[in-house]
């Protein structure tokens, strides 16, 4: 493990009396790869064991060190940042209000906007309800905690949030007091192998979100059927990989020559191979990122959709509601930008400048060092 990593861990917790820890991290105990496991959650008692650790409030952990364990969670990234931008500049945070969770994952930003906001009710927004066991898992978890009349969860795609509420939860136009986004591929997603969302792990290569939807089709129809120059524009406009040529070039030769491609680790294998390997010491990241992240966005409209629930948003927003986006990338992030800018008429930014993780949050979770939140507060 490395030291530093150690040491900064330890003054944390040293700072935490009696390891009490209100939506802050949870540190579990080290692997023998010297790595941490962890989570988020809110309001936790927890005690520390050199070979267990124990949620004993909400029952989200219990990890040891038994290798065979593969028990993980999305860690919410800039979660309290997000849920205190929330409040209106004219709301009490003890006023009734109505927020938004439109990416519930595993729960983390609406557990913690129920503790923060005592007498708010959340309605989650999640494309895998409830076919997601651990979804379902959260929810019933969080209703126990909090009280059944505090949370809703609906299945369905952020990009119809206008349908959501007036349509599946019987609300007015313009009642809702504040809107999340946590964007991307949550750590549930790519944990889990047959999901195909990982090119560390064996698994069919679908990618889809809501892998039942029979008229989305699954990565695989997209790097056996379309053409290397489909393939490198994708790869190009949506994983800003310069190597998109090269990468296509290889998907093409690979299912011609050997085989189609049916598993994550075969795609991921080829790209590795196309990749030169001056370019690839280069990289912080491993060479396939770009392109899974490209082929994902592309399955499941990715872009589109954030556009389309960005222009809802203004649907379902009251007057002093605010919107909070946190993105992964250059892409997502310019359309959070220029949505807010081009509705200047409709929107007051309120983070002038983009808010990004702390070194000590990147240092607990690494997957968040590219997240960017954005802010802005609708004004008529």
């Amino acid at each position: 493990m490395n030291t530093n990593v150690k040491n900064l861990a330890f003054r944390m917790f040293r700072r935490l009396p009696n390891y009490k820890l209100n939506c802050n991290f949870l540190l579990l105990s080290s692997n023998k790869g010297g790595q941490f496991k962890y989570n988020f959650s809110s309001n936790l008692c927890v005690k520390l064991n050199r070979k267990l650790v124990k949620s004993t409030k909400s029952n989200l952990l219990e990890i040891n060190n038994d290798k065979k364990s593969n028990l993980k969670y999305h860690v919410p990234v800039l979660v309290e940042e997000s849920c205190s931008l929330l409040l209106g500049r004219n709301k009490n945070q003890n006023d009734k209000l109505l927020f938004l969770d439109c990416t519930f994952g595993a729960g983390g930003y609406t557990r913690t906007i129920l503790a923060m906001y005592p007498n708010s009710r959340v309605i989650g927004i999640d494309v895998d309800y409830p076919n997601n066991p651990v979804i379902e898992k959260q929810v019933d978890a969080i209703k126990e905690e909090f009280g059944y009349n505090r949370f809703h969860i609906v299945g369905s795609n952020f990009r119809y949030l206008h349908h959501v509420i007036c349509e599946e939860c019987k609300l007015p136009k313009y009642s809702v007091d504040g809107i999340v986004f946590d964007l991307g591929v949550s750590s549930m997603q790519l944990d889990f192998a047959e999901r195909g969302f990982s090119f560390q792990k064996e698994g069919l290569l679908d990618m889809r979100m809501n892998p039942l939807d029979e008229n989305n089709p699954p990565a695989s129809d997209l790097v056996n059927n379309m053409t290397e120059t489909q393939l490198s524009n994708i790869i190009y406009e949506y994983g800003e990989d310069h190597n998109a040529d090269r990468i296509a070039r290889a998907i093409v030769d690979h299912r011609n020559n050997v085989k189609p491609f049916e598993t994550t680790l075969e795609l991921a294998n080829v790209i590795e191979k196309a990749i030169p390997h001056k370019g690839f010491q280069k990289r912080k990241i491993h060479p396939a990122t770009k392109t899974f992240q490209a082929i994902r966005i592309f399955v499941n409209d990715e872009l589109g959709a954030l556009q389309q629930g960005l222009n809802e948003s203004k649907l379902v927003l009251k007057e002093g509601g605010r919107l909070v986006v946190v993105s992964y990338h250059s892409l997502e992030d310019r359309i959070v930008k220029e949505f807010i800018q081009n509705n200047n008429d409709e929107f007051e930014r309120i983070t002038k400048r983009i808010v990004q993780p702390t070194d000590e949050e990147v240092i607990m979770n690494r997957r968040s060092r590219s997240a960017k939140l954005r802010c802005a507060e609708k004004i008529c």
